[in-house]
């Protein structure tokens, strides 16, 4: 932002928030995203083995629900769980870095040469910020991001998505959509 702000270039921030980010990760997509990474069969098979047969109850005062078999979620407060949902989010962040545009970023090396790095997204958990140039640059990596959340089975909470422009003309009217509704 500080190089950005210095060359009165326009930098584009969208800050995205994903919904119910561990209640949402479907178990078979889970699955195959595994057996995509390093990860050995024995090793999938064992967390497969702590998701297989879980049920929950719900319960309303003194009325229980019937028991449901989960298909769907993170077990909260399991260590294991974070990494599982970094793996299930990469899929994203590998295609942003891929499909998108993004900020072009120089550094000189130590010999003198100038090497370009183009930065799309960054994440941390659930938050994802993605950085445009242009405002047709940041509207493709959130059309990036809607496809690859349908296609993932994921939302993104709206309420806690927004954009931010630096070196933006504020009288200019600028609409931004992600999974269909305007942020």
């Amino acid at each position: 932002m500080e190089m950005k702000h210095a060359d009165k270039s326009q930098l584009y921030l969208a800050f995205l928030d994903m919904e119910k980010a561990y209640d949402s990760i479907p178990h078979q997509k889970l699955w195959g995203k595994l057996s995509e990474t390093q990860v050995g069969a024995k090793f999938i098979d064992i967390i497969k083995g702590l998701y297989t047969d879980c049920t929950a109850v719900y319960n309303l005062h003194d009325l229980n629900s019937k028991e449901i078999k989960l298909t769907v979620g993170l077990k909260q407060g399991c260590p294991l769980s974070p990494t599982l949902f970094n793996i299930y989010m990469n899929n994203l962040l590998k295609t942003l870095d891929e499909e998108g545009p993004g900020l072009r970023l120089s550094t000189t090396t130590t010999e003198g040469k100038e090497v370009y790095t183009k930065i799309s997204s960054l994440a941390f958990a659930d938050d994802i910020v993605l950085m445009a140039e242009s405002e047709a640059d940041l509207q493709h990596l959130l059309d990036i991001c809607t496809r690859v959340a349908r296609e993932d089975k994921l939302t993104f909470n709206q309420a806690k998505t927004n954009w931010m422009g630096l070196n933006v003309d504020a009288t200019v009217s600028h609409t931004f959509l992600l999974q269909g509704k305007k942020i």
